[in-house]
């Protein structure tokens, strides 16, 4: 059995890294729960038509986030090999790909809107069900393009800025909520389209702000060159999609399953609001799953880096809850 002193500074570099992660995470719980509450003061109507429609964008984004995971291990290895120029060139190429599958996610929950009927949910829900999910698909593409960052400035070991981020942009959010859907302070009494406002808002704002950190912080200096020289091409796009699709396919399809159960809480209408605890659930998915990426990073690189890697293997396998991830955490085998 391997001395815990082997490991010591590497289970405090695993938590440095790690638990910001996880309140950033948790923020948008947080967010998601303060949501719910809100609105279901507001009007029970309005929550059962908010929780239909974001159990189908929960899998849209968590989707979308498992693509974005691609990036992580490929910018860690870059960073661990001191080729900036090549991590801010894979940033560019990274923005692009997630703009694209973000406007192809967009397309695709443009054509569920439009067919909308078919789910036949209460006619006295629709009109908080359209204009909410308007503005859900509005923030598609800013939710992607800041995974981009997020997940770039993970690969760098700074954490602790994009947890910055989301968590400012939480508050603004629940600030938002609570002056656009109760009409507080002069504000208009908006409802559910007021929580809908203000999301959007938040995640057009947290891209903005990772934008102008990109461009003016000196941490991000020694990758603008290689971002702004850097071209988009077809090698690492596809090491983008390589890597990213299947953990996007893997957290779509358990997203999905939830989804499925609850796609037609809308149906219960006023008469039994739905609880919104599968959002959560769903958010959570993301969380735990975050780790993947890192593991692959592990494996790309030599010596202590790798040591590094299996320490987190050890380190996150008994939180996740994934008994059948044992077999691919044996040092003998993955670690010789």
């Amino acid at each position: 059995m391997m001395q815990l002193s082997v490991y010591k500074e590497h289970y405090k570099e695993t938590i440095r890294l790690g638990v910001p992660i996880m309140l950033g995470q948790l923020g948008i719980i947080v967010v998601g729960f303060a949501d719910n509450i809100m609105v279901g003061h507001h009007s029970t109507a309005e929550l059962a038509a908010a929780s239909f429609v974001n159990n189908f964008f929960n899998l849209v984004f968590i989707a979308g986030m498992g693509f974005s995971y691609g990036l992580t291990p490929i910018i860690g290895g870059y960073f661990a090999q001191k080729e900036y120029a090549k991590a801010g060139e894979t940033l560019k190429n990274s923005l692009c790909i997630n703009l694209i599958v973000g406007l192809l996610l967009s397309l695709c929950m443009l054509t569920l809107l439009l067919n909308i009927h078919i789910l036949k949910q209460p006619e006295e829900l629709m009109p908080y069900i359209v204009p909410y999910y308007i503005l859900q698909l509005f923030s598609v593409i800013f939710a992607m393009l800041f995974n981009s960052f997020k997940q770039f400035s993970d690969g760098t070991t700074d954490t602790v800025t994009p947890m910055c981020v989301m968590l400012g942009a939480n508050v603004l959010n629940i600030i938002g909520n609570y002056l656009l859907i109760y009409g507080n302070f002069g504000c208009p009494e908006l409802g559910l389209t007021g929580a809908g406002i203000s999301t959007l808002a938040s995640r057009i704002l947290t891209f903005g702000i990772f934008c102008v950190l990109f461009a003016k912080h000196s941490r991000y200096k020694l990758y603008r060159e290689g971002f702004k020289k850097g071209t988009v091409n077809r090698a690492n796009i596809g090491n983008l999609v390589r890597l990213g699709l299947p953990v996007g396919f893997q957290m779509g399809v358990e997203t999905g399953s939830e989804c499925h159960h609850d796609g037609v809480a809308g149906k219960h209408g006023t008469r039994r609001p739905p609880s919104g605890r599968r959002d959560h659930h769903a958010r959570l998915h993301g969380l735990l799953r975050h780790s993947g990426g890192g593991y692959h990073t592990g494996k790309q690189l030599p010596g202590p880096e790798r040591l590094a890697c299996h320490t987190a293997r050890i380190f996150c396998r008994p939180a996740s809850g994934h008994g059948d991830g044992s077999h691919r955490c044996s040092p003998d085998r993955d670690f010789p």
